[in-house]
């Protein structure tokens, strides 16, 4: 009765922040943004000198197999701050992470700081670089280590309603006490 209980109030929970933060950009009334998403779709462009975005998300994983936990991210956070034209300070967290309804491994993740620059802006291309470095805030198994990251974003556009983008993207990261990189 009190797991039914506690599933309810973390439902109400979530579709209170996901009604506030589908209001919040009619509030503010910002320019126009392009968001990112760190690793899978971090686009070229950085936000306006002096303007912030704060992007902010919720990550589930349900598994499958029968007995496998779920788990579940919260909250995605990812501020940006407009330094200059071209370039941004980038903060990131990923909240914390928490496995079969919280019941157990919980933890914290670590934050990570970086700047994005662009190096090529044209109509019909642009390039720019993407650096951050984690700060071993988290408690993780392996926390306590640098995370470096760096990556080149690219986007060309074809026509007015087709443009591509890519990235290519290097990090070394320490997972069971032995540091890797791809």
């Amino acid at each position: 009765m009190l797991l039914k209980k506690e599933k309810m109030q973390r439902c109400k929970l979530i579709k209170l922040l996901i009604a506030f933060f589908l209001l919040l950009p009619n509030l503010l009334s910002a320019e126009p943004i392009q968001p990112d998403r760190p690793g899978f779709s971090t686009g070229t462009y950085t936000v306006e000198p002096g303007f912030s975005h704060i992007e902010m998300g919720i990550q589930s994983d349900y598994s499958n197999q029968i007995g496998d936990p779920d788990s579940y991210t919260a909250p995605l956070i990812n501020y940006r701050l407009g330094l200059t034209p071209n370039m941004e300070f980038n903060l990131l967290w990923d909240g914390w992470g928490l496995v079969d309804g919280g019941r157990q491994n919980n933890t914290m993740n670590d934050v990570f700081v970086g700047i994005k620059h662009r190096l090529v802006v044209s109509d019909s291309y642009n390039i720019s670089v993407l650096g951050f470095i984690s700060l071993p805030t988290g408690n993780t198994a392996d926390a306590g280590h640098s995370t470096p990251f760096i990556a080149l974003l690219w986007d060309y556009v074809i026509t007015d309603q087709i443009l591509v983008f890519g990235t290519m993207q290097f990090i070394s990261f320490v997972e069971d006490k032995q540091r890797s990189k791809q």
